[in-house]
């Protein structure tokens, strides 16, 4: 397609007539989307006196080849249009595309530093002879295309913005065939975010004039419907319309470190690119003979701010392993590292490896510093070390387990009690294995529910931080009526007496309680609360399973007995100190007799109706 529009072109241009204007516009307005496509860098337009008002024209043009339309190719032939001091076309140059595509390559200051792969830019030379006399005023060398990465950040709608390529001759310069100055780097197609911009853009001048240079915003040009002019518009030229704030040309980067900005005398840029994107930048020079300008130049670029790679070297091993000597080593260095050396015992270095993920296996506990070295013996060479803890084993497993019984299924709750004499323990497995069923949890203090009655097997493997491992099994069962077995259907009291209600409330544990009646419990949210009811009462006790699963409910009744009525007669047989005693007791059940006899310490019975024999008549 480029040749097609060339040929035309160069037709069109012969015939020079409003007619052929009109139907290259038209042309150029139906063009394929693709040639509209974004891809333009940047570029400069530098020149060179060969005398005889002879002045070789040269175009640099950088496209992105990664971003970019990959459709979109570089000019054939490249338009520039000369303009004299009124903005005047006075000649239409084409400029043949030779062929030359040079992908720049990401050069860094620092050596260790790498562009992440996502970056390309593509460049090219245009050079054509062409006569210019001098005229009052001078020319202005002018190119324009069309379009902008659409990626770019600090600009507005960069996908139908142009360029605008100008470099200004002054009459004074080519009454004395001076040339131009040039550039004597390309800039940097990559920087790295957070890292510091060094970069010498000063340009090198054949006649040693003095050289000024400033940031400037970079012109617009061509359009998004015509974006490759067979004649560029005449100056004046809009610039580009930044996304303000926070981009500006006091602060082309939006940065919020170091700004960029450039020496006035040196033309060295320094700054600290903080975000990352794509950025146009501008930087124009002038140059001056005896004070007085005679020619300037400006060039449009484009910088790429990314993550830089680094070499950087990084291992994971275990901060501490249990029992086991023999270490295995992941290697984490970044990809940009290639070759390795290992010290397993720093600082003694007899013991090494250049494997990339060794193992080695230490000859007895304590602590060991190990040491990476990435890319050793390189510039870039990099070093991580860390630490690693050897011990025997001095984790010790033990829980304990609760059942709580509902009316067709239980809740096991297990209780985590393990410990380490060196580090605390981090990760539990637990299984619970009943006929053809087993379940698992990873939770410290978990809760399962299961089927009743069934009986089965609890494991439990605990590891603590420096990785040791310990297990240990418990068989448990369900369906044995707890806590219903620990709590009594009925509890006995005299009239005016106290009871607890739930005595073994510790053996069942911390539960949720609710007594009812409530009016007649003081607590009716303890879990054993005491009563002191004045008749035979019936409590009824909620318990709610952990998990809140079920509710457990049983009742207890209190009976509460009459107090006993004592009276007794006597009678005294004919030996006068015998006695035979009736009891006439009422609201008892069992006695116990003390017969007042100061000779004898046993002087008791327990009998309903016993008889005693005193030692001597007299008062007791």
């Amino acid at each position: 397609m480029g040749l097609t529009h060339s040929n035309n072109f160069r037709y069109l241009q012969m015939a020079r007539s409003a007619f052929a204007l009109v139907l290259l516009f038209a042309f150029f307005s139906l063009m394929p989307t693709k040639a509209r496509a974004s891809h333009i860098v940047g570029g400069e337009i530098t020149f060179e006196c060969l005398g005889n008002n002879q002045y070789k024209i040269i175009l640099d043009v950088y496209r992105d080849c990664f971003y970019g339309d990959p459709t979109a190719y570089f000019d054939n032939p490249a338009h520039i249009g000369i303009f004299n001091q009124s903005n005047i076309l006075v000649q239409q140059v084409n400029m043949p595309f030779t062929g030359m595509d040079d992908t720049l390559s990401a050069i860094f200051s620092d050596p260790c530093l790498f562009d992440p792969g996502d970056v390309c830019v593509h460049t090219t030379r245009y050079e054509k002879v062409v006569t210019l006399p001098a005229i009052p005023g001078g020319y202005q060398l002018v190119y324009q295309r069309c379009c902008r990465n659409q990626t770019i950040s600090n600009i507005y709608n960069p996908d139908q913005t142009g360029m605008t390529l100008s470099t200004y001759m002054s009459e004074q310069s080519m009454l004395e065939c001076n040339n131009s100055p040039d550039f004597t780097f390309i800039p940097p197609i990559f920087i790295c975010v957070n890292k510091p911009i060094d970069f010498d853009h000063s340009a090198t001048d054949a006649e040693g004039d003095s050289l000024v240079y400033r940031l400037c915003t970079p012109y617009e040009g061509a359009t998004y419907s015509n974006p490759y002019p067979p004649i560029p518009s005449a100056p004046p030229y809009d610039t580009v319309d930044w996304v303000d704030p926070p981009y500006n040309l006091d602060n082309i980067l939006g940065t919020d470190s170091t700004v960029l900005s450039i020496d006035p005398h040196t033309g060295f840029i320094t700054g600290v690119p903080t975000n990352q994107g794509q950025f146009v930048v501008g930087v124009c020079v002038e140059e001056y003979r005896n004070g007085q300008l005679i020619s300037s130049m400006r060039r449009d670029f484009q910088y790429n701010v990314g993550q830089c790679g680094e070499a950087t070297a990084a291992f994971f091993a275990p901060h501490a392993q249990c029992e086991n000597f023999t270490v295995d080593f992941e290697n984490q260095s970044s990809a940009y590292t290639s070759t390795y050396l290992w010290y397993f015992q720093y600082p003694d270095t007899t013991i090494s490896s250049t494997e990339i993920n060794p193992s080695y296996t230490y000859p007895d506990t304590g602590t060991y510093t190990i040491m990476l070295i990435a890319d050793p013996g390189s510039v870039c060479a990099d070093t991580f070390v860390n630490e690693i803890y050897l011990q025997h084993n001095s984790l010790f497993a033990e829980f304990d387990l609760q059942v709580f019984d509902c009316s067709d299924s239980s809740v096991l709750s297990l209780y985590d009690h393990s410990y380490d004499t060196i580090s605390a323990p981090v990760a539990w497995n637990w299984t619970v294995a009943y006929d053809t069923v087993t379940l698992t949890s990873t939770e410290q203090n978990p809760i399962f529910y299961l089927p009743q009655p069934v009986t089965g097997i609890i494991t439990m493997e605990v590891t603590s931080a420096n990785n040791c491992v310990q297990s240990i099994s418990r068989p448990f069962e369900t369906g044995i009526d707890f806590p219903g077995a620990f709590i009594e259907d009925t509890l006995y009291i005299c009239l005016g007496e106290s009871v607890e209600l739930n005595p073994q409330a510790d053996t069942i544990g911390n539960l949720p309680y609710l007594w009812m009646p409530t009016d007649q419990v003081p607590d009716s949210t303890a879990a054993n609360p005491v009563v002191s009811p004045t008749t035979t009462t019936t409590y009824t006790v909620h318990i709610t399973s952990p998990g809140d699963f079920c509710t457990f409910t049983k009742t207890v009744t209190v009976v509460v007995e009459p107090l006993p009525a004592l009276s007794f007669e006597t009678y005294i047989n004919c030996d006068a100190v015998t006695v035979d005693f009736t009891n006439t007791s009422q609201n008892a059940s069992a006695y116990v007799w003390d017969f007042g006899d100061p000779s004898n310490p046993n002087d008791t019975s327990t009998e309903e109706n016993p008889s005693y024999t005193y030692p001597a008549i007299g008062t007791y």
